[in-house]
């Protein structure tokens, strides 16, 4: 190889393997060998000025307690996933207002008392078991990974 080769590769390898703490930020990845490696919080992504390490990951362990004590989509709209967080939230509340409203029409007609509890509780049963059973397999698909974050990168496992 001529030293024109030798002058070329060595460029392109500083340009490379070149980390400091304007391409790897401190705490966000640490710079081993001439390359920055970012720590278990952070990756890069759409890398247009050479900086490293430059998105946070969305923690699955918060978005899973939202999901559990919020209920109505709060945990998707804080992993990003606004659309499913708020198709969520407009599915629970259209069910609750037909679940209320069918109680009150149902209240109205004039039946026979003990068909009308038996019915009552077949029905609220079956009112409950639907948002109940989405809401575990959300539970279950946010617990285990299924879902990325809105930007489609993976969660911050627990």
């Amino acid at each position: 190889m001529s030293t024109i080769h030798y002058i070329i590769l060595l460029i392109v390898s500083i340009q490379i393997f070149s980390c400091d703490l304007k391409t790897c930020p401190f705490n966000q990845g640490q710079c081993v060998f001439g390359s920055c490696v970012c720590n278990k919080e952070y990756i890069t992504v759409n890398n247009k000025n050479n900086t490293k390490c430059n998105y946070t990951k969305t923690k699955q362990k918060i978005f899973f307690y939202l999901e559990v004590i919020g209920f109505i989509g709060i945990g998707h709209i804080y992993a990003g996933r606004v659309f499913f967080g708020i198709l969520k939230l407009i599915f629970l509340w259209f069910y609750s207002i037909f679940c209320i409203s069918f109680v009150i029409i149902f209240n109205g007609l004039s039946v026979d008392l003990k068909q009308t509890v038996i019915f009552k509780k077949y029905l609220s049963g079956l009112f409950l078991i639907l948002p109940l059973f989405l809401h575990g397999l959300d539970m279950y698909l946010i617990g285990f990974g299924y879902y990325k974050d809105g930007n489609n990168i993976e969660l911050l496992f627990f």
